[in-house]
């Protein structure tokens, strides 16, 4: 994702250069991110070139900044708590 992030659109050759993985094994990977739409692809002729989808992980910062809010503040109180 940090590939996507940095250049804008990738074609999935360029991406699958990035790991140590076979076409087909990120074509998989590819399908996946897309169903949840945190990457789009787009096809041209035969390159399909995928984009980041900064919206779909919205929810999910959301949520960890929640997370990480309660965490601190149960920290406080059993800082409080122990003195």
């Amino acid at each position: 994702i940090e590939f996507l992030v940095k250049r804008g659109s990738m074609s999935v050759s360029d991406l699958q250069r990035q790991f140590s993985i076979s076409l087909p094994g990120m074509l998989k990977h590819v399908r996946v991110l897309e169903a949840q739409k945190i990457i789009i692809c787009e096809k041209k002729g035969r390159v399909q070139r995928c984009t980041f989808n900064k919206q779909a992980l919205e929810p999910a910062e959301e949520w960890l900044g929640l997370q990480k809010t309660f965490r601190e503040t149960w920290l406080d109180r059993f800082g409080i708590h122990i003195k």
